[in-house]
């Protein structure tokens, strides 16, 4: 089993890379080919902190992800047709890269053809 920080992460899978992935993955959500539950999420007693879990099945991959939104979040590979854990991933870096994949294709396809500036933000 692989456990890949940020880093190590960082030198294998590029931002051209994500682009790349999310749209197979686009590809794969649309044709139906997915099985994704909705996140649960757990509250701590103390009421300090959520623990969320993100399950997900890709049939033209056979592969399997499970995210943990922690900070910082984790990420399990796992082998879609043995269910064994193939790696774990800090998922820092990746949920950022993805959701800015997300978030430009959203803006390459749905915004307007010209402007100036554009920005996201969240706290």
């Amino acid at each position: 089993m692989l456990i890949l920080s940020d880093k190590d992460i960082k030198k294998v899978f590029t931002m051209k890379d994500a682009i790349c992935t999310n749209k197979e993955t686009f590809k794969i959500l649309s044709e139906g080919k997915s099985n994704d539950l909705v996140r649960a999420s757990i509250q701590s007693e103390s009421g300090n902190g959520t623990f969320s879990f993100m399950p997900y099945y890709l049939d033209g991959l056979e592969c399997s992800s499970f995210k943990l939104s922690t900070d910082p979040p984790q990420l399990l590979l796992i082998d879609g047709r043995t269910g064994l854990i193939i790696a774990i991933l800090d998922g820092k870096y990746l949920t950022s890269i993805i959701h800015g994949c997300i978030y430009g294709s959203g803006l390459r396809y749905t915004g307007k053809k010209k402007f100036q500036k554009g920005g996201f933000g969240w706290s």
